[in-house]
């Protein structure tokens, strides 16, 4: 784990609480940047200077922690999910839209914000293997993370979450149509990332 928080691996309350700093610099990053401080994410995240010092180096690992809580319970989604043939894209996307649904405190600043989006692209760096695409010529192995075709498929699925969570505050009852249409880029991906 990242930062001086070792003794706390394992405390749920902990990782609640990074969870809501997360949220809290989200927020803040949205407006400046440059003057987001760990007094004013604390304060925003309801928890003294103090305590955020205590658990953490300072907010870069602060949010680094965040981030890896979150990243490593989607991990634990992706695996507690029975993932069949069939239905693999569907269910590996539904995932990632409960997942923003149950932090929602977190990615609807993460949505609104293209330079917050980082935390997207992890959780599709994570899904990917998983995903089923047909990418053209159908003999030629799959492109590697990184690659420009996956960086443009990337970022169209990222601009799709993005665009349910600013329209409807990542209602996930309103995320079916969303789900669709990252289908129906995932089914084609050859024509839109060429």
């Amino acid at each position: 784990m990242v930062g001086k928080h070792k003794q706390c691996k394992h405390n749920r309350r902990f990782f609640k609480s990074s969870i809501t700093i997360l949220a809290s610099a989200m927020k803040n990053m949205r407006y400046n940047r440059a003057q987001v401080t760990v007094k004013r994410v604390a304060k925003d995240a309801g928890i003294t200077r103090g305590a955020m010092y205590y658990h953490y180096k300072n907010l870069d690992d602060a949010i680094a922690v965040g981030e890896a809580t979150i990243m490593d319970e989607f991990k634990a989604m992706l695996n507690q999910r029975h993932i069949s043939a069939k239905n693999t894209n569907r269910q590996v996307f539904l995932t990632i839209f409960i997942l923003i649904f149950r932090h929602k405190g977190v990615f609807k600043h993460v949505c609104e914000d293209i330079g917050n989006q980082g935390l997207l692209y992890k959780l599709m760096e994570v899904a990917y293997p998983q995903i089923k695409i047909v990418w053209l010529p159908v003999n030629a192995p799959s492109p590697r993370i990184g690659s420009e075709r996956v960086s443009m498929y990337f970022k169209i699925i990222v601009e799709v979450i993005c665009r349910w969570g600013q329209t409807t505050n990542c209602n996930i009852d309103k995320a079916e149509p969303y789900i669709k249409k990252i289908l129906r880029i995932t089914e084609n991906a050859s024509r839109y990332c060429n």
